[in-house]
């Protein structure tokens, strides 16, 4: 990882990840995985998406995973089940190339519903605060951490939440504080992409 990599436009970084990817899925039949994790409001989903329409012009197939259907309510972070469920859910059947389910979270019954079954695909990105757990950055073939000012970042979790912000911002982020203290996430990090410049 290099200091230009975490100055260079958004764009180059997706396509640099994006050829790595492909690259690495067309020497294995095992699904290649990409991890996007970072604070809330780094611009992790919209990495993603752009990630994903560049696996595409390099004719991969894609899924997608947002770790906000695994969490299990705000507390969800700090859950004890989290990181065995990302382990069991994503992290083992990638390791062992097997299909990806897990129960999709519902916020307004609180409680896991439907499973998702995902179709077999060449590249799955998974995002989300989480998603440089261990249990996902030892089977990942490309680890990104984004980053961004506070005040950057809030601003686009008020956009995003508009007035409800405040009713579950300080509960989550004492969370996602507590993660980033425990697991130091951005060091496994092959990419760390500062996105408010």
């Amino acid at each position: 990882m290099s200091d230009d990599a975490t100055r260079a436009p958004i764009e180059r970084i997706v396509t640099d990840v994006a050829t790595k990817l492909f690259t690495e899925s067309t020497t294995s039949p095992r699904t290649r995985l990409a991890v996007i994790d970072g604070p809330s409001g780094s611009g992790k989903s919209t990495f993603a998406h752009l990630l994903k329409d560049e696996l595409k012009l390099l004719s991969a197939t894609v899924q997608v995973v947002n770790l906000d259907y695994l969490y299990e309510g705000w507390d969800g972070l700090s859950s004890p089940n989290f990181e065995s469920h990302v382990e069991s859910w994503i992290g083992l059947p990638v390791r062992h190339g097997l299909p990806v389910n897990y129960p999709s979270y519902n916020w307004e019954t609180h409680s896991f519903d439907a499973w998702q079954q995902l179709p077999e695909s060449d590249c799955l990105i998974v995002e989300g605060v989480g998603a440089l757990l261990p249990a996902l950055a030892t089977v990942a073939t490309c680890r990104i951490w984004l980053y961004a000012a506070q005040n950057t970042r809030a601003q686009r979790l008020t956009m995003r939440s508009g007035p409800n912000l405040d009713d579950w911002w300080p509960q989550w982020r004492k969370q996602e504080d507590d993660y980033f203290r425990r697991h130091e996430p951005w060091k496994s990090a092959d990419w760390l992409v500062r996105t408010d410049e």
